[in-house]
């Protein structure tokens, strides 16, 4: 009984970060560098995002609703074609896109909205064209439409 005990307790324990980075983290908190930091990178998202709203609207008008937002890590959109969901979902895995699909159905329709959270925190803006044209490119074979 003893030992088994002292099992779970380790096995907790080690669920638990480091005595040493609790406090790290807690300095890191008290003396203002979280602040600093989540300014530092909210400037950061919100610059990604206004480049990949201005490119989405200039490049995909046709095929995408932009969501408005004023922050945050992700854009959302709302696919404006009709896809099969499945295939949408395997397309943009296979392509290695960091963003989730979501299925809403609006009361007023009787078909389901696709809508796209589209993850732009990882993608630098060097790449950033090149990672949302070949986002429209999946996007149009998938629609059967061509760029305008």
């Amino acid at each position: 009984m003893h030992c088994s005990f002292s099992l779970c307790l380790y096995q907790y324990a080690r669920l638990q970060p480091a005595y040493s980075l609790q406090q790290q983290l807690a300095l890191f908190i008290h003396y203002g560098y979280l602040g600093e930091h989540l300014a530092r990178t909210r400037a950061i998202y919100n610059e990604r995002r206004r480049l990949c709203t201005e490119y989405l609207q200039q490049h995909g008008a046709d095929l995408l609703n932009i969501i408005p937002s004023v922050s945050g890590m992700n854009s959302l959109v709302q696919i404006k074609h009709s896809m099969d969901f499945a295939k949408l979902n395997t397309a943009l895995k296979l392509a290695g896109f960091g963003c989730m699909l979501y299925k809403m159905r609006c009361p007023d329709t009787d078909k389901p909205d696709i809508y796209l959270v589209l993850g732009h925190a990882l993608v630098g803006e060097s790449s950033l064209e090149l990672t949302l044209s070949q986002l429209l490119t999946v996007l149009r074979h998938l629609s059967g439409t061509q760029a305008t």
